[in-house]
């Protein structure tokens, strides 16, 4: 991914799509909730530290309008972090240090174990 630079911003862009999934009929952007949330979720880290300025996110499962419901969950979302103001929040950890970017996955249905997913990212550095 290269080094933190100053008057930059970090772009990441991910989908998640879960086959199997148990998850109501749902295409859109997600209401937000605070209880434990209805469909799958991702959460990039850079550096050990999460960052949620989420932008464009939407789901797709099941939302084809077929009966049965398809069993799939297709997840996408873009995230984006000002390296500046990161490291002004975390002196010392993003501006000059190698950016490790990590995508972590998260299906909250029960019985979700053995759920095949298939989780991938792309990250850019752009400047401001």
């Amino acid at each position: 991914m290269g080094k933190g630079r100053k008057k930059h911003v970090l772009l990441v862009t991910a989908s998640l799509n879960l086959v199997g999934a148990g998850y109501p009929p749902f295409s859109g952007t997600p209401p937000a909730s605070g209880g434990i949330p209805l469909w799958p979720v991702i959460t990039p880290f850079v550096n050990g530290t999460g960052f949620g300025a989420q932008g464009p996110y939407s789901v797709d499962c099941g939302g084809s309008g077929l009966v049965p419901t398809p069993p799939y969950c297709y997840l996408s979302a873009t995230w984006w972090m000002d390296l500046d103001q990161a490291e002004a929040a975390f002196p010392g950890r993003f501006l000059g240090k190698p950016l490790c970017v990590a995508l972590v996955g998260r299906d909250f249905t029960e019985g979700s174990t053995g759920t095949l997913v298939d989780l991938s990212l792309t990250a850019f550095l752009l400047r401001k």
